[in-house]
């Protein structure tokens, strides 16, 4: 009698061998980012670059500071750049003959995202505008919208230039 069990064990140990129920979960691929920051604040100096508001006929003078601040998050698909530029408390702009004109809303600001595609090369620009861009005259109280129009470029080294440009004014009216 002994000899049956010790035969049928193989056998009871085939039955209970385990076997799966549901497939093994896929491995999922690697995700990789790096995500920089970058706050700069610029003051703008007077007399570096002055631009013509032709509808209150006068070159404007840029002044104070400026807040750039830059995110740019690159993974295997290319990066993504978020720009955000703020006038900060003291910027203004100063008209040869009609004095010193203020942002009509304290910390104005920008923003623009792009998609640059993984192996991009070279330089690449892009613009985008800040929009509206109300300023009060403190002399005579008008208002004007002035578009400003900004171009980033990143080189082939990942330096940054922006370059400043305001699209014609037009006036509102007066405070």
């Amino acid at each position: 009698m002994r000899a049956l069990p010790l035969t049928l064990l193989p056998l009871f140990l085939v039955a209970c061998e385990r076997q799966p129920v549901a497939t093994d979960a896929p491995l999922l691929p690697a995700f990789s980012a790096t995500s920089d920051w970058t706050d700069q604040v610029v003051n703008l100096p007077p007399g570096d670059v002055k631009y013509y508001a032709p509808c209150v006929d006068d070159w404007f003078d840029e002044v104070g500071p400026i807040l750039q601040r830059w995110h740019i998050v690159t993974t295997g698909n290319g990066s993504l750049v978020y720009v955000k530029v703020r006038f900060l408390d003291g910027y203004h702009n100063v008209g040869d003959k009609t004095g010193i004109w203020n942002p009509a809303v304290p910390g104005q600001e920008a923003t623009y995202t792009e998609r640059i595609p993984a192996g991009e090369t070279g330089s690449y620009s892009f613009h985008y505008n800040l929009t509206p861009f109300i300023m009060v005259s403190e002399v005579s109280g008008t208002k004007i919208d002035w578009t400003l129009l900004v171009k980033v470029t990143i080189n082939a080294n990942g330096e940054v230039t922006v370059n400043r440009d305001f699209e014609p004014c037009h006036i509102l009216g007066k405070q």
